[in-house]
């Protein structure tokens, strides 16, 4: 799955020469053997580099098709991560967008964060890097910076995590990755 993301990666553009990097987490109700089964997921963060600087996103898609409850999962997961991007403008602080998820967390009845826990991060000549967005950084967005969106939410299958690269423009923003809203499917 990995060689799988890289060769694809390469192909629109990352740059062959540098490692890229994924991590991949098997979401199962069933049997924990590592064997993926029809009805399990697959959550998918991995990042490349493109003309020197790093891009970040994160993933998810069900082996077969997917039920109706994985459906609902995504889609609150893909609102959630949505909603945050919107927010995001020059002048606000990074540690709105996390009170924000919070908040949206809290309302869906799950567990808030703990305020030094992030939803996202800076990007550029590094694949993570500074602000963190937590309800403690007070880093003031401004035009020019990169940062990763990435907020989770918790189902009983643990964490979903999907993630989108962001540019501060001068009037707002602009997503540099595209395609969380899509719930792949491994056939």
């Amino acid at each position: 799955i990995v060689r799988q993301l890289a060769l694809a990666n390469v192909e629109v553009g990352a740059d062959p020469n540098e490692p890229i990097s994924a991590h991949c987490t098997h979401l199962s109700m069933g049997a924990a053997d590592g064997v993926f089964r029809p009805g399990d997921m697959l959550m998918c963060d991995f990042h490349s580099r493109y003309r020197g600087y790093w891009s970040d996103l994160s993933r998810l898609a069900t082996i077969g098709e997917p039920t109706a409850k994985q459906v609902e999962w995504h889609a609150r997961e893909y609102k959630l991560v949505s909603e945050c991007i919107a927010l995001v403008r020059p002048g606000l602080k990074v540690k709105e967008i996390a009170t924000y998820a919070n908040a949206q967390l809290e309302a869906m009845g799950q567990k808030p964060l703990s305020p030094i826990k992030r939803i996202g991060h800076g990007i550029g000549l590094e694949a993570t890097t500074t602000p963190s967005l937590n309800m403690l950084d007070e880093t003031i967005l401004q035009a020019g910076m990169t940062i990763a969106v990435e907020p989770r939410t918790v189902t009983e299958i643990g964490s979903l995590l999907l993630e989108e690269s962001v540019l501060v423009t001068a009037t707002g923003r602009e997503q540099l990755t595209t395609g969380a809203q899509i719930l792949g499917v491994i056939r």
